[in-house]
Order: C-alpha cells, then structure tokens, then sequence
C-alpha cells in the first residue's frame, strides 16, 4: 500500500516520525531505500578532527552523489575527547617531545587542514544553487574558505542562509589564515553567528549592512561579552573611549544603527536571537514590530532598557514566540520600574 503513495505524502510521513525509524524503513525493500534518500541526505554534518596535533577532514568512502539532496551541511571540528577546540590554543594544543621529559607547547596552524578547502570545493560545486552551509567549527574558520578569495565567496556568493560557529578567545589576533570576509554575500535571508572574536566584528558589521534591509532571521550569541568588551578596549559598561560607551559601540559600529535618529534598518526581520549582546533602547526602534514573530533574549546585559522601551511607547506587538532570560549586570539592581514589581504592559 505505501508503495502507491505519491514521493510528497511520503516525505510527509517521513518527516513526523524519528530519524532512526526512517533508517529502518530505509533497508526494508529497494523501493524505500530510494525513497527516504531525500530525508536522510537533506542535512548532513561532517566532522572535522585534530589527533596528535594533526587537522584534518575524513572523507573516504563520502557518497558524494548522495549531495543531490542534501539542503544543509554543517562542518564541525572536534579533537580526541569530542569536545570542541582552536587548532590555536595552547591550552588545549600540547605534544610532548623526548627532551628530558618536558612538556613542550605549541600552536597548531591551518597548513594541515587542505582537505577542509577540498571538501568545500566539491559541495559547493555540485550544490551552488540550494544549499545552506553551516560553518559550525567552533575554532576560527580558515581563510580558504570564508577569506575574500576563499572558496565560498567565489562560489556560492548568491546563498540565502549562512550560519557560523567561531572560537572568540583565539589568541592569534589578525592572523592571515583565519581572516573572515563576508563582503560577497548580499543575499542573506538568514544569518547567524556565535562566537564572535574581536576581529570579527568587523566582517559581522559589513553583513549586516549588506543585508539588513531584507533579513528574515538573525541570531548573533557574543558568547563572553566582559571578554569582548576588554579586547574593545573597555573595563566595564560605564566607561567611555571616544566618547562612547562599548554598548554604543555595538549599535553604531555592528549593528549599523543611527543612534542620533534612529528609524526601522531591519524592516523585514521576522525571526530575531540575541546572546550576550548589550540592548538599548535604539535597537527597538530599529526593528519592524509589525514584521517580528519571535524574539529571543538570552543574557543579554541591559535588557530591561530595550523590553521597557518596547513597553513605554506603546509599541503594537505581534510575536508567537517570546524567550526571554534575564541575566542583570555586576552590582545592578534593574531599573526601578522593575524592583517595585510594576510589570511592563504590552500592545
């Protein structure tokens, strides 16, 4: 009887029950290993390892033509113990040589990780057109693939979905080998970037303003803002350098907002997640809360100016989803609206 159902009703069923029960129903007869291919192969990831110090993607036996239905790839780099790792780090990068027994530190490099630029190069090629690629290594990211040569500028420049996975605390500043430039994407529907380094933010920023006038999705986790704001050049909240305080510099210099004149710069922002990014009251007024279905707020310090904007000018709201974790700065208290237990109306 399934044998007769049409590929789309199939895909259907496939798709409310378990990954592990289509697997199972893969092996059942010829017809069914045919027909779950388009579920199986929709999103794979491939994990990329470091082992004695040595980088490196295993692809031997990969069937490449199983590609043609895959709509996400997602690259993860894990060491020996599965935890994530900067090829970088010391810390976690160390080899020991047979010299009277001492422990020698050394940082790994990007030279051993070729195969990564292969790899992309033959996704790329064979899927150009409809993939959404998901760089979620968790160290830095190779300049031969998202550099401004790098194999992914060159060849899927026109993608709609980018998602990156970055190691913030990598000590290799303005390293040739991990440079970011995401000057050639200005198709972005849905962007995501967690992890950030400081030398990022400058790649984040150009996105951002390639792209906000027609994002739908954006969600961008800071991971350790104190760390951030250090690396800026501030001690805390408060202080100014330039006149400007590190949340104004994450408005003005990231997100690309007017703080003078403020107006919507993300009009038709649909889905927005923000981690550990300070909020002002400028960031409301550049959102289209007539668009806006789902608003995350994880940790973000200072998130109660920007909910308690939203309150105070009566800003007509539309959300289904609304996350919203509270995490107060050092030493403050919250806004005194908030202590005495009024609680912030929405429209």
């Amino acid at each position: 009887m399934f044998e007769r159902l049409p590929q789309e009703l199939l895909n259907f069923i496939f798709s409310e029950i378990s990954i592990k029960d289509v697997k199972s129903l893969c092996q059942t007869s010829k017809h069914f290993h045919s027909s779950t291919l388009q579920t199986l192969w929709a999103s794979v990831v491939i994990p990329a390892w470091s082992k004695n110090d040595t980088y490196g993607i295993g692809i031997d036996g990969f069937p490449l033509e199983r590609l043609a239905f895959t709509k996400s790839i997602s690259l993860r780099f894990v060491t020996e113990s599965d935890t994530r790792a900067c090829p970088h780090s010391r810390r976690l990068q160390t080899c020991q040589r047979a010299k009277d027994g001492e422990i020698v530190e050394e940082r790994g490099s990007f030279e051993k990780f070729n195969e990564v630029r292969r790899l992309s190069s033959v996704i790329l090629r064979r899927r150009a057109d409809r993939i959404k690629p998901s760089w979620d290594l968790g160290t830095c990211i190779p300049t031969p693939i998202l550099g401004s040569d790098g194999i992914v500028a060159c060849q899927q420049s026109t993608i709609s979905t980018l998602k990156l996975t970055t190691y913030p605390f990598c000590q290799r500043y303005n390293s040739r080998e991990r440079k970011i430039d995401l000057s050639s994407f200005h198709h972005l529907l849905n962007f995501s970037w967690r992890g950030p380094s400081s030398d990022n933010l400058r790649a984040l920023a150009t996105s951002l303003k390639n792209n906000k006038p027609h994002l739908d999705t954006l969600e961008i986790d800071l991971v350790d803002w104190p760390h951030l704001r250090k690396a800026l050049g501030y001690q805390n909240d408060v202080e100014r350098v330039r006149r400007m305080r590190a949340r104004d510099y994450v408005n003005k210099m990231i997100l690309g907002l007017d703080t003078h004149s403020p107006h919507i710069t993300f009009p038709n922002l649909h889905t927005l997640a923000l981690s550990r990014v300070p909020l002002t009251a400028t960031l409301v007024q550049s959102i289209n809360f007539e668009v806006l279905r789902s608003l995350t707020i994880r940790s973000c310090p200072q998130w109660y100016d920007f909910v308690l904007t939203i309150a105070r000018r009566r800003i007509p709201v539309r959300l289904k989803k609304l996350e919203l974790q509270e995490s107060w700065p050092k030493n403050d208290a919250g806004p005194t609206i908030l202590k005495t237990g009024t609680q912030p109306k929405f429209y």
